[in-house]
């Protein structure tokens, strides 16, 4: 008896009362515009793509070394270059540094503040740490009042979450358990992928591979653009 109903729902809807089908084409419509507010423009490539252990997993073996940079640009539309951090900053800095940050570099508000000073605002600013202690509300409301962005990661002995202090989401993996050379599951990309979403306030979001190792990370960055 429901069976009839619907079926003869339907057809009143269509032959007697075209205005139920122009709500509903509306209805849809809308539907479209509310879901287009909480969809994400995702950025998914790795940390670097000058390896050589990536020749036969990745690049082909025949293809010269110049042409892997237009080969990693047929898979992927983003490059995370983070050899401007290991090699751009001079000598001097670098020993300027070391003098003036402990061991574990741990968060205090005035280095967060020295950091916050030593950046050019009118850039899209990304901090990424890497001791446990500036995982804090206090670290991601400093940030977000200049705009900058906490960089959540993926990394043995650091926090996993997805921290959303802008409008951006910016995400690395390093390899867990193993630094730079574990593969993780399609469930944990996954995982990240719905919590993203779930962010509401997010447009876009970054996510990077430095799981370098034997190309593992070109793979995890594949699985992952299929999920998005």
């Amino acid at each position: 008896m429901k069976h009839v109903d619907y079926q003869y729902f339907d057809i009143l809807s269509i032959d007697k009362y075209p205005i139920i089908n122009q709500i509903m084409a509306a209805a849809m419509s809308n539907s479209r515009q509310i879901r287009s507010l909480f969809m994400k423009d995702w950025h998914i490539g790795c940390s670097g793509f000058h390896y050589k252990d990536w020749r036969g997993p990745f690049y082909p073996t025949d293809l010269a070394q110049r042409k892997w940079f237009d080969y990693y640009c047929e898979h992927f539309k983003t490059l995370e270059l983070n050899v401007t951090f290991y090699r751009f900053p001079r000598l001097p800095f670098l020993q300027n540094w070391h003098r003036q940050a402990p061991p574990n570099y741990n968060y205090t508000d005035e280095k967060l503040e020295k950091i916050i000073a030593g950046l050019n605002l009118s850039f899209k600013n990304v901090f990424e740490p890497r001791h446990v202690t500036w995982w804090n509300a206090d670290v991601y409301k400093k940030l977000a009042e200049h705009n900058i962005t906490f960089c959540g990661m993926s990394h043995p002995s650091l926090p996993d979450d997805i921290i959303e202090n802008t409008d951006m989401v910016y995400y690395r993996f390093h390899g867990v358990p193993d630094l730079y050379r574990s593969r993780y599951t399609v469930d944990f990309l996954q995982k990240v992928v719905d919590n993203v979403n779930q962010c509401a306030g997010i447009k876009e979001a970054w996510c990077y591979f430095n799981n370098d190792y034997d190309a593992t990370g070109v793979f995890n960055a594949k699985e992952m653009m299929a999920l998005v």
